[in-house]
Order: structure tokens, then C-alpha cells, then sequence
């Protein structure tokens, strides 16, 4: 979902030059040339970042979990102290841009990072994913069926992963999020009522983040997968297993618990009934 439109570049780009990469994946370009990171980006980033790759051997596991399929994999040094590693990725994934539309890759990245971390750290790397989403002089577009979708995929998770049916209410209207089809029906009206009351750009940015969080939980989802067919191959032993399980399904409950408060803050009611 694209929800940035006409962006205003920034005034000031640090190292101007190295923007001017051609980039055959249109993509790219989406990011790449409308919001090149700079200087005060790229320092926050080293310092937040730079612990986090002291280990060759972790440092290559996160990085590859973040972009796996994404062929900027195939232009990173893996060499070098923790310092000099970190400066040289974030220029090699600033320079490519992003992996999928609207998503650069450095955000890939600090959201797979962000799974792996405490509260503490998951607020700071909130706060610099922020940093790459402009807060002025664009014109913002709500794409109402990848809304919709989202909200399918929503319901399903928590009822597979948590047991429970969600409910959306705003005013008289109302959707079970485990009900597709009443989804497609009434999402739009609700949507619609949500702009209404807030405006298009609070809607979008609250929808951005619900996006973002709807990708973590993808992510856990497919490394307790991933985990289960360690387990089945006999390279991962029980105890191990069971404690990355624990941590997958406290992942992905926590990113549905955000995603209620941030329904809520679109004006919606969200009941979860639990044993349905």
C-alpha cells in the first residue's frame, strides 16, 4: 500500500551524489529518490544500530531475515568491525532503496530488529521508522482494498493465534473481522466514517502503522515455521524450540494488541470475544 504521493524532498541531502544511482526496479524509485536519508538520520541510525552487529555471525542471520529475496543481499560486505559494518550497510540499503513498494529497506530491517529487542528499544526504533515517514507536504491516498485487507488478516490471526473473534463498531456499524465477506461489505462505510471524523492523512499514517505491524506478525508466523521444520529435521532441539515459540507468540500478541489501540484510535470499538 502506497500511501505517500508527491512527497517534498528534503532541502539538504547528505552526499547528494550518490542519489543519482540509476535503478531498473521502479520500486526503488519510489523511495531512493524522494527520501534519501540524511546526515542526522544516518548518525542516529550507526549509533542505535552499531551494538546490534558486534557478532558477524548474528548480524548476518538478522539482516537476512529482514531482506530475504531481496537482491540487495547480493551487494553487502559482510566484513568489518561492528562500526565499519554498520556505516556500510545502511549505505549500501540507503542506496537501494526499498525491497517492497513504500517499505524501505532499512525499515525491513529495524522492524526484524525491533522483534528481537525489549520495549525500551522497540520505542526508539519506532521513533527512527518514523524518521523515513514524512509528516509534511504530501498529498496522502488511502487505498481502501488493501485497508480491507488488512482488516481480513487481522481477524484471522486473532482467531488462529489467539482463540478470539474481533469485532470493529463505529457508531451503529459494525464488522466481524473473522467474517470476509461482511468485511468487504461494511469495511469501506467504516473507513470512510473514520475520515470523516479525523481526516485522510491521520487515517493513512494510523493505517501505515497498522501495516507495519501486520508485517511483523507475517514474520513471526514464518519463523515458527521455519523453527518447526528445524525441529522436524532434528537440527533444533526441543527446549530451544519451545522457547523461540515462546517468543514468535509473544510477538505476535503484542503487535495485535497495538493493532486494537490503534483501531481505537481511528474512532472504532474493538471487542474480542474469546472461545468463538
Amino acid at each position: 500500500m502506497c500511501l505517500l504521493i508527491d512527497a517534498i524532498l528534503p532541502s539538504i541531502f547528505w552526499k547528494e551524489a550518490h542519489y543519482n544511482t540509476m535503478f531498473s526496479d521502479l520500486d526503488s524509485i519510489c523511495f531512493s529518490e524522494k527520501h534519501p536519508m540524511d546526515k542526522a538520520q544516518f548518525d542516529q541510525l550507526v549509533t542505535f544500530l552499531q551494538p546490534h552487529m558486534a557478532d558477524p555471525d548474528e548480524r548476518r542471520a538478522l539482516v537476512e531475515l529482514a531482506l530475504h529475496g531481496c537482491s540487495v543481499l547480493g551487494q553487502i560486505d559482510w566484513r568489518g568491525a561492528a562500526v565499519t559494518f554498520t556505516i556500510r550497510l545502511l549505505r549500501t540499503l540507503d542506496e537501494y532503496g526499498s525491497c517492497e513498494p513504500n517499505k524501505p529497506a532499512i525499515v525491513a530491517l529495524l522492524e526484524t530488529l525491533r522483534e528481537q529487542v525489549g520495549s525500551d528499544k522497540q520505542a526508539q526504533i519506532d521513533l527512527l521508522i518514523n524518521t523515513f515517514t514524512p509528516l509534511k507536504g504530501n498529498t496522502l491516498m488511502i487505498n481502501e482494498a488493501a485497508a480491507v485487507g488488512f482488516l481480513i488478516e487481522i481477524g484471522r490471526w486473532a482467531k488462529t493465534e489467539l482463540g478470539e473473534r474481533w469485532k470493529l463498531r463505529r457508531k451503529q456499524q459494525e464488522a466481524d473481522l473473522s467474517d470476509k465477506e461482511q468485511v468487504e461489505t461494511d469495511a469501506p462505510l467504516l473507513l470512510k466514517e473514520a475520515v470523516a471524523a479525523q481526516s485522510e492523512m491521520a487515517v493513512s499514517r494510523t493505517l501505515a502503522l497498522i501495516e507495519r505491524k501486520r508485517d511483523a506478525i507475517y514474520r513471526a508466523r514464518n519463523a515458527k515455521l521455519a523453527d518447526k521444520e528445524q525441529l522436524d529435521r532434528q537440527e533444533m532441539l526441543q527446549a530451544p524450540y519451545e522457547e523461540r515459540l515462546k517468543r514468535h507468540n509473544a510477538t505476535i500478541r503484542e503487535m495485535l494488541n497495538e493493532i486494537e489501540g490503534d483501531l481505537e484510535t481511528l474512532g472504532f470499538k474493538v471487542t474480542r470475544e474469546t472461545g468463538k
